[in-house]
């Protein structure tokens, strides 16, 4: 279904979701680089869109695959990136 929503996706603000969402499906399935890789493509057009909480999603989704990866500074200062971009959402 991910991919449908990718394909079918006519904003950069439907496509970042839909690569997000599929990041997160690859998280579960052990394709940690490649989720990651999704994420990059994803955060530009998050970012163009002012979608701060779902780059906040996107900041600890990252921080989960980094760690997956043992990559924990980077892991740290995702989801230090995470919190701060839900504060500016209003997110708890």
């Amino acid at each position: 279904k991910q991919q449908q929503a990718l394909a079918i996706a006519t904003s950069g603000a439907e496509r970042a979701l839909a690569l997000i969402a599929t990041a997160a499906g690859m998280r579960l399935v052990d394709r940690f680089a490649d989720g990651l890789a999704l994420l990059a493509e994803a955060e530009p057009l998050a970012r163009a869109a002012d979608l701060t909480l779902d780059l906040a999603r996107l900041q600890e989704l990252r921080g989960n695959l980094l760690f997956s990866l043992g990559r924990a500074d980077e892991c740290r200062q995702a989801h230090e990136a995470a919190l701060v971009l839900a504060r500016q959402a209003g997110s708890a």
